[in-house]
């Protein structure tokens, strides 16, 4: 598809735009995301373009709505710097509100599970998979800006056969657990089977319970430590970890992410944990 004319949003709140994160991409989530948006709020979707952020556009960017000042921003623009996003362009009735409606919080812990955060595997507030703007004049301003960013590659197409893991790759707990698994001498696909639904609390719901089963299975190992450590939200142990070993540049982002959501997780899922742990042991 090809990008509407120039500044399409300005006078006609029936055309809006979503952004999709690098981490959409790399999931190969975005032909998903498309369908659940129109299923969901009733738009249609009118155009798409790939563009490509740096860092100084990126901080530009999230300037316009006041979003570089959190403790993750860091990672979001590592995120976003150098790699591609996709525009989309929404069609239909007061379209801004039902994709904001849509969208779901910064943290998919907080996320209502109709959303596009609820669901899709997603679990941290930096490769949280789409932006949207706040209102009108805010994404009218970041069109603008993104008019003027390189094109980047068509997205390819998917052609993984280990779905739903490879949809996940933007999921920093299941993350873990195909990192260690394997260093605890079991088959990450075992030990966790994350749900076909996408549904995000039931994604770390499974993925919290296989973390500790694996450091149960092992409880004096370093793996054992370090999956501790995640879980109550310390960095020292991963950081350790990835100086040691090889993780790659993605998997060392994603998992950084992932520690800025363990605690709200385990806040809403504390109960059905609590239950499974004690069955464990």
């Amino acid at each position: 598809m090809s990008r509407p004319a120039e500044q399409p949003v300005a006078g006609r709140p029936w055309l809006a735009m979503c952004v999709q994160a690098p981490d959409a991409l790399v999931s190969g989530l975005c032909r998903r995301i498309d369908r659940d948006i129109a299923a969901r709020t009733g738009l249609r979707l009118q155009a798409s373009v790939i563009r490509v952020h740096d860092a100084a556009t990126i901080r530009a960017f999230y300037a316009l709505s006041g979003g570089t000042a959190g403790p993750h921003w860091p990672l979001v623009e590592a995120l976003y710097a150098g790699r591609p996003v996709r525009i989309t362009w929404w069609a239909g009735d007061q379209a801004l509100v039902r994709l904001q409606a849509v969208k779901g919080r910064t943290q998919p812990a907080d996320s209502a599970p109709d959303t596009i955060r609820g669901r899709h595997w997603c679990d941290n507030p930096v490769t949280n998979l789409i932006h949207v703007s706040d209102d009108e004049e805010v994404m009218a301003r970041e069109s603008r800006l993104l008019a003027a960013l390189p094109a980047g590659r068509p997205i390819p197409r998917d052609t993984s056969s280990r779905r739903p893991w490879s949809w996940a790759r933007h999921s920093a707990l299941p993350t873990l657990v195909r990192i260690l698994a394997p260093v605890l001498g079991r088959e990450p696909h075992r030990v966790l089977v994350l749900p076909r639904s996408g549904d995000a609390a039931e994604t770390a719901q499974r993925s919290i319970r296989a973390l500790r089963r694996l450091a149960l299975s092992a409880p004096d190992t370093a793996a054992a430590r370090l999956i501790g450590a995640y879980l109550e939200g310390e960095s020292g142990p991963l950081e350790a970890y990835i100086s040691h070993e090889h993780v790659g540049d993605w998997d060392t982002l994603v998992l950084r992410a992932g520690l800025h959501a363990v605690r709200p997780w385990l806040r809403r899922l504390q109960g059905c944990c609590a239950a499974s742990e004690e069955r464990t042991a």
